[in-house]
């Protein structure tokens, strides 16, 4: 695995390629201000958290809140982005009001623990905020992404190589589980299918391989196999559970490194 390998996976070199066939999605720079207090080793949330008790608030960034515990000097160190959380506030407003977020190449599912019902479901900027600042998966699409890249000397284990950090809001969707799969790819050919949730049984997977198979095999013949870049990779699917073949496929995240 190399740099340019790594680079052809972010989720800004694909998405425009496949965007007719994945969710709504809008990406922006991460501004350098947002990305230092993410990466810093204090735990300090914005100024505009919400009091959560530690997780996630299902409330408004409108909404009022004073934290009797929060000094007004501590108050004073909590960081604020007032221009970014606005433009935020605007896009997660056009996205339908809740968006599932993620980096370049990483969601912060490992942080969905913080989170309320145990989803990476945003309504505020302090949802997406308390997510990223709570993720190993981030910190390290922030800080070392090539680190494990074969051309990657040990001097430049956090170099991002004229990388920048992006931040992406995709449109919200209750995806079934059992609709999800993982596809892996050698020399540009599929050639194996898993279900996502590799921890849960789900009998109609079982019921419908067969027209499961068919239809993923279709979509990437048709959709992906000779639109990216990559000869070896993974790509996640989204097949709406059903009995009938010839279900519509949604591409979930494309471009992952096997």
């Amino acid at each position: 695995m190399k740099i340019v390998d790594v680079k052809r996976c972010a989720f800004n070199s694909w998405y425009h390629t496949f965007e007719s066939y994945t969710q709504d999605s809008v990406f922006i720079d991460l501004p350098e201000d947002v990305i230092a207090s993410l990466t810093n080793g204090e735990f300090i949330l914005p100024k505009s958290a919400k009091e959560t008790n530690g997780r996630l608030s299902d409330r408004s960034d409108d909404d009022d809140w004073s934290d009797g515990s929060d000094t007004d000097e501590n108050h004073r160190m909590r960081p604020e982005f007032p221009q970014f959380e606005s433009h935020l506030k605007n896009i997660i407003q056009d996205l339908g009001g809740v968006v599932f977020p993620k980096l370049n190449w990483s969601a912060p599912c490992d942080a969905s623990w913080m989170s309320c019902d145990g989803s990476l479901k945003c309504k505020t900027f302090s949802d997406i905020y308390l997510l990223l600042k709570s993720s190993d998966f981030a910190a390290h699409d922030l800080t070392a992404p090539f680190a494990l890249c074969t051309d990657t000397s040990v001097e430049q284990t956090c170099c991002l190589f004229n990388s920048k950090p992006i931040l992406v809001l995709r449109k919200w969707y209750d995806f079934r589980p059992e609709g999800e799969f993982r596809c892996f790819i050698k020399s540009k050919l599929l050639i194996a299918i898993c279900q996502r949730k590799c921890d849960a049984y789900f009998k109609s997977i079982e019921e419908h391989i067969e027209d499961i198979r068919h239809d993923l095999m279709e979509f990437f013949n048709k959709k992906i196999k000779n639109r990216f870049h990559l000869e070896d990779y993974t790509v996640d699917l989204y097949r709406e559970p059903s009995f009938l073949v010839g279900q519509s496929i949604r591409l979930l995240i494309g471009g992952s490194q096997a």
